[in-house]
């Protein structure tokens, strides 16, 4: 495994991080982003362009440095209907299943910005109408996602398409394309 050294944290796994492109300076990437403190340096440090970019995404304060909050990966099973579930999010039914008390569950999978594990599922029962109750999901997984795992309009593809309403951009906090105040639109 390959590291980069971090300014404020010391050396790094390359997992952790996120390269910052502009096409129009230069093909390929400018400076480096550490996806967990959001702390910027210069993918060249003998090139002033790159020097002055990762100085000015620092300073304006862009990335996971401004708040607390990471992506995650998160899957559970509900009975609960669709028609009642409002998360603000990308979102998408991966398939079903038939619950233990013979209810048929839905397999649901999203990528949602959280400060923990807790808060991440603290996000998907509050995406329900009330009243709501731990018993309203069943866990599947919820990962951690280096924040350069999953930058802008990454997580959409094939298999997890993009909606309308759907927007990612975790650097600039951005989960939702509705016009709600997660959002662009």
């Amino acid at each position: 495994m390959t590291t980069q050294e971090c300014p404020t944290c010391g050396p790094v796994p390359d997992v952790e991080l996120y390269g910052i492109e502009y096409p129009e300076v230069y093909d390929g990437v400018l400076f480096w982003v550490h996806g967990k403190c959001g702390t910027a340096w210069p993918r060249n440090a003998d090139w002033e362009a790159s020097v002055a970019a990762a100085r000015a995404h620092n300073e304006r304060g862009e990335g996971v440095s401004r708040s607390s909050v990471v992506p995650w990966w998160i899957s559970w099973y509900t009975h609960r209907p669709l028609s009642e579930f409002e998360l603000h999010s990308p979102w998408w039914v991966s398939g079903y299943a038939d619950g233990e008390d013979g209810r048929g569950l839905t397999i649901i999978v999203a990528a949602v910005l959280a400060g923990s594990e807790e808060e991440a599922w603290a996000e998907v029962l509050g995406a329900f109408d009330e009243p709501r109750s731990d018993s309203d999901i069943k866990r599947r997984f919820c990962d951690e996602q280096p924040l350069g795992a999953m930058v802008a309009d990454s997580i959409f593809g094939d298999r997890w398409p993009k909606a309308e309403w759907m927007a990612w951009s975790p650097q600039d906090g951005i989960t939702c394309a509705c016009g709600c105040e997660r959002g662009e639109g």
